[in-house]
């Protein structure tokens, strides 16, 4: 039995390899478009330390939804295929050859948040309520990706930080929904049926 669990969120496992490698291959890229030698330094002596949080975080949710029980794995199967994760990867690649634009910086940071979000999603599925520590590591790992992409342009820094706020913003959001819709997702009021 301990072999179909594995084989179950086998998938689950693997999106966090490629969210990794996504990354990696987003830092190989920055370090080439790079002209300043202090920047590129940056970018290497940092990416180790974000690669680390990635893998971690993965193997921590994943040790979680080892131990989840039958129906939580499911969920988080379902979860995970609806959230079209490995395609949203998968497409991401095509924006190695604009790293070297504002959008492309913009994009390729916005994809990082909305995998975080994916994240959150089968943290929820496996049935346990998200750590606050999880919450600050998702944050440090938002804040390495904008500071590799912001480098030393203000304007993209800027940018970056705006799009940071309005992404915890939106969490924020998503946490009193959930809350005011009960921890099951469903409206508790039965009197619109």
């Amino acid at each position: 039995m301990p072999q179909e669990k594995k084989d179950d969120l086998s998938e689950i496992r693997s999106f966090f390899d490629q969210f990794a490698a996504f990354v990696a291959e987003g830092a190989r890229e920055l370090i080439k478009i790079s002209d300043d030698e202090d920047e590129k330094a940056v970018i290497q002596s940092l990416f180790p330390t974000l690669n680390a949080q990635i893998k971690e975080t993965g193997a921590y949710i994943m040790s979680r939804g080892e131990v989840a029980n039958r129906q939580q794995r499911a969920e988080a199967v379902q979860a995970f295929k609806m959230s079209a994760g490995p395609q949203l990867l998968s497409n991401a690649k095509g924006i190695f050859g604009s790293l070297k634009s504002f959008i492309g910086k913009l994009g390729f940071a916005k994809i990082a948040q909305e995998v975080k979000k994916i994240f959150r999603i089968l943290m929820d599925a496996f049935g346990w309520a998200i750590p606050k520590w999880i919450e600050t590591i998702l944050i440090l790992i938002d804040q390495i990706i904008n500071f590799l992409t912001g480098g030393k342009s203000m304007k993209m820094q800027t940018a970056l930080s705006i799009q940071e706020q309005n992404y915890l913003a939106e969490m924020t959001h998503l946490t009193r929904l959930q809350r005011a819709m009960g921890n099951d997702g469903s409206d508790d009021d039965d009197e619109d049926y």
